[in-house]
């Protein structure tokens, strides 16, 4: 049994969340990434440094050389030492947001917001009784 937490992706997020509260308050901010993102390795929480780098990089979402660079190696790296390769075609991910228009938004029916309410809870009830018949 390892003594290793296992944090998932709510821990994250709050790691996320909590890196982004103090590089508002504070001045070097380059100091509270770096603390944050080895807080997120100390922790064993899921996607650790990588996550809080990609959401700050998808915050300031801007393309431009340096966002593109920086997107490229903070993927490159984490493919790398997480040692699954595949991980490197989320370069590509971006591409979605290019093609995004806002001004094309429209606001979801009723039906459409009930739907995603109870997909979740109904396809994980699903899942576990296919685990059950099995």
């Amino acid at each position: 049994m390892s003594n290793k937490l296992n944090l998932n992706v709510m821990f994250s997020f709050l790691c996320i969340t909590q890196t982004f509260k103090y590089l508002k308050k504070f001045k070097p901010k380059i100091l509270i990434l770096i603390l944050g993102m080895i807080g997120a390795e100390l922790l064993n929480i899921d996607y650790g440094w990588y996550g809080i780098a990609c959401s700050l990089l998808m915050l300031e979402f801007k393309i431009t050389q340096a966002w593109i660079l920086g997107w490229s190696l903070t993927n490159i790296v984490y493919a790398i030492y997480c040692g699954w390769l595949p991980q490197m075609f989320a370069i590509f991910a971006p591409l979605i947001l290019l093609f995004y228009k806002a001004d094309h938004d429209q606001k979801p029916s009723a039906i459409e917001k009930r739907f995603f309410y109870y997909f979740y809870p109904i396809h994980i009830a699903s899942l576990a009784a296919l685990k059950s018949l099995m």
